[in-house]
């Protein structure tokens, strides 16, 4: 609803020399971004924090060197992972939104100005500059999801190390007597089913990431997008009438 207003109240002129698909492109960016955020942050990533400290204060309490392990592992698997993540989305999201941006402007122009792109015969060139930035876009969004599965590999591998350290752990203190097979079993599952997630924390991380760029994206558009010089909705005339009084 605000952002409808401002671009409303905002002086013709800035209209002139924007884009309206790119208006478009931000706006929707932006605001699907804030549903994401909330929903990240409440439902996905409380969750494999509450998780992650339930296994590991259940593994000290069988032993240090369970918890420590289990710790440790936790620690630099989600740190690696969120790290990672973090730099590949500052690195490839703001092409990618810069692509699409692009994308959404021509595809808006086509549809505005389709009768005039017929009658001067340019049909055959539109066509190829619209496939031209789809295909720049494919292109960058293209990079930065390879460098995302090169992350989950990565990680998924960091994560079956630590599984195979916590075993041999496990099995040393079957071995002496310490842990019954039973509990050696149940410890392992256990840990695989509470850190499970954790492998995951990086895409959790990413969607929160590209997120906030959008919204980022979308209030430094705004800011550089122009202003208001005279009152146009009712209230704002009503104030202006009330001061010149």
């Amino acid at each position: 609803m605000r952002l409808t207003s401002f671009f409303l109240t905002t002086d013709p002129i800035h209209h002139s020399t924007k884009s309206s698909g790119k208006i478009l492109a931000k706006v929707n960016r932006g605001s699907d971004s804030y549903e994401n955020v909330l929903d990240i942050l409440t439902f996905d990533m409380l969750s494999v924090a509450i998780n992650a400290l339930t296994v590991i204060v259940s593994l000290f309490a069988f032993g240090w060197q369970f918890g420590l392990a289990t710790l440790i592992f936790v620690g630099l698997t989600a740190t690696f992972n969120v790290v990672t993540q973090i730099i590949r989305t500052q690195t490839f999201e703001p092409k990618v939104i810069e692509k699409d941006d692009k994308v959404k402007a021509v595809s808006v122009e086509t549809l505005q100005q389709t009768p005039f792109i017929r009658s001067i015969f340019a049909t055959p060139e539109q066509d190829q500059k619209i496939r031209k930035v789809i295909f720049e876009l494919m292109t960058q969004a293209a990079n930065a999801w390879k460098s995302g599965m090169y992350v989950e590999v990565l990680t998924r591998i960091f994560y079956l190390l630590s599984i195979l350290v916590l075993a041999f752990l496990v099995l040393e203190s079957v071995q002496t007597g310490s842990l019954t097979p039973a509990i050696a079993i149940s410890l392992i599952l256990t840990y695989i089913n509470s850190t499970k997630n954790v492998v995951h924390l990086g895409n959790q991380v990413k969607r929160l990431t590209k997120s906030l760029n959008n919204i980022q994206d979308l209030f430094d558009f705004i800011r550089n997008f122009g202003g208001q010089t005279f009152p146009v909705l009712e209230g704002e005339v009503k104030s202006e009438i009330t001061k010149s009084k």
